[in-house]
């Protein structure tokens, strides 16, 4: 729901639904979004640059054909959802896959003194049969 506080230009909002995929199809969907917004949106503007602003100005049916040319398919209809958590997770968590995770927090992006040197012995514990995976959120 971003916007810039001093540029009346921008604006919080919502997103529209337009469709459900299948987990397998998720990444080229996503890319097919991505790329109608690089194709179609307003790159003059570093704060109109954004995927929100190309659905306002074209409408969602029309972003929701373009992305559907690109895959080649139709987007099955809308599925109710629900969110149930919001924020970043942090802890250990069980995935869908049946293995587990642990979300950490690291502040201000850097990993320093003490918490370095368990992240690393971790890794070393590892070895050969999990892994570390640094994400930016």
């Amino acid at each position: 729901l971003g916007f810039t506080h001093s540029n009346q230009k921008t604006h919080p909002r919502l997103a529209d639904v337009i469709g459900f995929c299948r987990p397998s199809d998720a990444k080229y969907v996503c890319e097919c979004i991505l790329t109608v917004a690089r194709d179609f949106g307003d790159r003059t503007g570093r704060k109109h640059a954004r995927i929100k602003y190309t659905v306002e100005d074209y409408g969602a049916e029309w972003y929701k054909e373009q992305v559907e040319d690109r895959l080649g398919f139709k987007l099955e209809p809308a599925k109710p959802y629900k969110f149930e958590h919001r924020g970043d997770f942090h802890g250990w968590a069980k995935g869908s896959d049946g293995l587990w995770n642990c979300g950490l927090l690291v502040p201000i992006g850097r990993v320093k003194d003490s918490s370095r040197v368990c992240l690393r012995k971790i890794a070393e514990e590892l070895r050969g049969e999990g892994a570390i995976r640094m994400t930016c959120k």
